[in-house]
């Protein structure tokens, strides 16, 4: 699923993904990235969620569309490695197919 930073979903594929789900992903980001801030960590970038029946990872998508979020979900039986190396790939795909540029009003958009 994909999601802004501040919850709003803008797309999701498979079985079971419901858009609460990105909009708590979204949300969730946007929390840790403000424990990061007080902690001085930095910018978030990565979160990983661990529960008795799966696993989901919340990913910053760099680029053109760095207010959005990417959440990958899998099984429990799926390594966390291979979790996050898929998720990291699709995002910087996302990421560098994205352009993030002013339209005429100096609002700004992405475009592909």
């Amino acid at each position: 699923a994909i999601s802004t930073r501040d919850g709003i979903e803008i797309a999701s594929v498979g079985e079971g993904v419901k858009e609460k789900l990105s909009v708590m992903a979204g949300t969730m980001h946007a929390l840790a990235g403000g424990i990061a801030s007080e902690a001085a960590l930095g910018e978030v970038r990565d979160i990983i969620l661990d529960a008795t029946e799966g696993r989901i990872a919340v990913l910053a998508i760099e680029g053109g569309a760095n207010d959005m979020v990417l959440a990958g979900m899998a099984s429990k039986q799926t390594s966390l490695g291979l979790l996050i190396s898929r998720c990291s790939a699709v995002a910087q795909a996302i990421g560098g197919a994205l352009v993030v540029r002013l339209d005429e009003t100096g609002a700004r958009s992405s475009l592909g």
